[in-house]
């Protein structure tokens, strides 16, 4: 285990460590779990820093450090721990809690897991959360919430926007920022917030994966969004 240190020290170490080009990150993320460790009673406070910092770091480092898992390793602990990471993050996810609750919670699962025995295992857990798209967390507003039959009633009244919305997705276009400012605008008409809303749903449940990948790179082409973290 990490000797112990202060938090001062600790956070710099976490940064440093992400800015470590020379390794993978699961490698990487067992080195950033020990520097979590090292802060007794802190380790949430951290534990967020690091889900937090991840996105935000530039590797520019090229340090070599011990490595610690193989690739077979990274393959086995993935079939092997991969759901039940996946089931316990959502899990809590499906609370809804405030964000220093759901970091407290999170490390509390990941230490009281009962199938993540080793210090090794615990950081392919805190790797595998890493790498989450759901991740870092955030505390979200009430969404608006409505009847199937308002639904429905919504949804008959855009089935001309719907029809246009489909077009726009499925044209040939020279540039993915060009189809996703005709659906902005197409939002930005939508006076409703739950039209808006509705439209959101049609477009994300009917068009499909590869229309919602396409759709979603074009709002991080145009700046709407940032780039997402692999699954």
């Amino acid at each position: 285990m990490e000797k112990q240190e202060t938090m001062e020290n600790a956070k710099s170490g976490i940064i440093n460590l992400f800015q470590n080009a020379a390794m993978d990150l699961l490698n990487i993320s067992y080195y950033v779990y020990l520097k979590i460790m090292s802060v007794p009673g802190r380790e949430p406070e951290l534990l967020k820093f690091a889900l937090e910092q991840y996105e935000q770091t530039e590797p520019t480092e090229n340090a070599q450090l011990e490595k610690v898992f193989t690739r077979d390793e990274k393959d086995s602990y993935e079939d092997t721990y991969g759901k039940n990471v996946d089931g316990m993050l959502e899990a809590f996810l499906k609370k809804g809690l405030d964000s220093e609750t759901f970091y407290q919670e999170l490390w509390k699962g990941i230490q009281e897991n009962p199938v993540l025995e080793t210090d090794k295992e615990k950081a392919f857990a805190f790797y595998f959360i890493l790498i989450d798209v759901r991740i870092p967390y955030f505390e979200l507003e009430p969404g608006i919430e409505m009847s199937n039959e308002e639904y429905i009633n919504i949804q008959n009244e855009l089935s001309e926007e719907m029809k246009r919305a489909r077009f726009i997705l499925y044209a040939p276009t020279k540039q993915k920022t060009a189809r996703t400012s005709r659906l902005i605008h197409m939002l930005d008409q939508l006076g409703d917030e739950r039209q808006k809303a509705v439209f959101m749903a049609q477009i994300l449940n009917i068009f499909g994966k590869s229309v919602t990948d396409n759709l979603l790179s074009g709002l991080i082409e145009k700046g709407v969004l940032e780039e997402v973290k692999k699954p």
